[in-house]
């Protein structure tokens, strides 16, 4: 039994107290419980409808995959290369570790995995003829139930394999441009 209605018993038993005041103790008593439960259930509603709102909006209901073609044009100094490849990657390192085990990674297996194309995030021109090539890469993006973008991640990096005629190879790693501004890189080889 909690204090109220230990309170309001008191009231009602004490005989200096007429009927009709202890009616309108009892009704305001109640009144004033309606409206609080009326404020809660306000604010529980108020609070709700602005969680939803929020998660709609920074929350992320989507994440999706997507592919684009990224064109490379290739800049040699001096003659063109016969072979051209590369391979996308999301971190610098990755790239790196490519590029320096040049002899022990070999391109071709890019062909011999898909000999009808290419792969994903790879791309094999054997003979080069000089010609902007195009590599499929892909971009992962998360949506809130609104269809803002909350999050985005795509190849930041790729490694550029070359090789000549006379047997010369170059590998070298190059950024890649933020595929909502660009689908273009440049190349320069020496």
């Amino acid at each position: 039994m909690g204090i109220d209605a230990l309170e309001v018993s008191q009231v009602r038993a004490d005989p200096r107290i007429s009927e009709p005041e202890s009616k309108r103790f009892s009704m305001a008593y109640s009144r004033r419980t309606r409206r609080l439960v009326l404020w809660l259930f306000i604010s529980a509603c108020i609070l709700g409808a602005l969680t939803f709102l929020a998660w709609g909006y920074y929350g992320e209901d989507r994440f999706q995959v997507k592919g684009y073609f990224l064109t490379i044009h290739v800049d040699c100094a001096g003659d063109q290369p016969v072979v051209f490849a590369c391979s996308a990657s999301f971190r610098r390192e990755q790239s790196q570790a490519l590029a320096n085990n040049i002899d022990q990674y070999s391109f071709t297996r890019i062909k011999k995995s898909r000999p009808w194309g290419n792969n994903m995030d790879e791309m094999l021109s054997d003979p080069f003829d000089g010609q902007p090539v195009k590599m499929e890469t892909r971009y992962y993006f998360g949506t809130s139930l609104f269809g803002r973008t909350v999050s985005w991640s795509q190849s930041n990096f790729m490694t550029v394999y070359a090789e000549w005629a006379d047997g010369r190879k170059l590998c070298k790693v190059v950024e890649i441009p933020d595929a909502r501004a660009s689908h273009e890189v440049r190349v320069q080889l020496p």
